[in-house]
C-alpha cells in the first residue's frame, strides 16, 4: 500500500528538475557572454539565486540597452520566483498533509517541509510551475535564435557592402 501516489508526481517532478537544470545552464551561458572570464570564475560558484540576481543587475546596468534586455529580465524574474520552489522540491519529501479545518478535503498530497509547514507545493502548483519553466526555456531559445539571425544578417550585409566596395567590382563598372 502506498501512502502517496509517487507515480503521479514523479514525471512532473522530473520535468521540473530537468527544466530547472536547463534554466541554470541558460543563465550560465548568458553570464559567460556578458562578463569577463575572471568574473565568471568567481560568480559561477555563487548560490544560484545570488548568481541570477547578479546576472539581472548586469543586464539592467548595460548602457547599450540591448533590444533583448527586457525579455531577459522577464525570464530572470520568473526564474527568481521559482527558486524557492526548486529548493523545497530538492530537499523535502512528498507526504500527506492533514487539515484541522477541512474546506474541500481532509488531506492533500504535497511536497513540503516539516519545519515550515505552511510552505507546501500541491500537485496543481507543480504542474503550473513546470509549464512556466518550459515557457522560460522556450523564450531563452527564441532569444538565442534571434541573436544568431541578427548576427548572420549583419555578416551577410557586411559581406554585400564589402563586395560593393571591392576595387575589382569598381573597375568593372567604369
Amino acid at each position: 500500500m502506498k501512502i502517496v501516489d509517487t507515480e503521479k508526481w514523479a514525471p512532473v517532478v522530473g520535468r521540473f528538475v530537468l527544466g530547472f537544470g536547463s534554466l541554470e545552464h541558460q543563465t550560465y551561458i548568458l553570464l559567460k557572454r556578458l562578463v569577463e572570464p575572471v568574473t565568471l570564475k568567481y560568480t559561477s560558484n555563487l548560490p544560484f539565486k545570488t548568481r541570477v540576481k547578479f546576472l539581472r543587475e548586469i543586464i539592467l546596468s548595460d548602457q547599450t540597452n540591448n533590444k533583448y534586455s527586457q525579455r531577459y529580465i522577464k525570464c530572470i524574474d520568473s526564474i527568481i520566483e521559482l527558486i524557492d520552489m526548486r529548493n523545497l522540491i530538492a530537499h523535502n519529501p512528498l507526504f500527506l498533509v492533514y487539515y484541522e479545518d477541512p474546506e474541500d478535503s481532509i488531506y492533500d498530497e504535497a511536497i513540503g517541509s516539516y519545519k515550515k509547514i505552511n510552505e507546501l507545493i500541491l500537485y496543481e502548483d507543480l504542474v503550473k510551475a513546470v509549464e512556466k519553466i518550459e515557457n522560460i526555456e522556450n523564450e531563452f531559445i527564441k532569444i538565442s535564435a534571434e541573436i544568431t539571425l541578427d548576427k548572420m544578417n549583419y555578416v551577410i550585409n557586411y559581406d554585400e557592402n564589402k563586395a560593393l566596395l571591392d576595387p575589382e567590382n569598381l573597375k568593372s563598372t567604369n
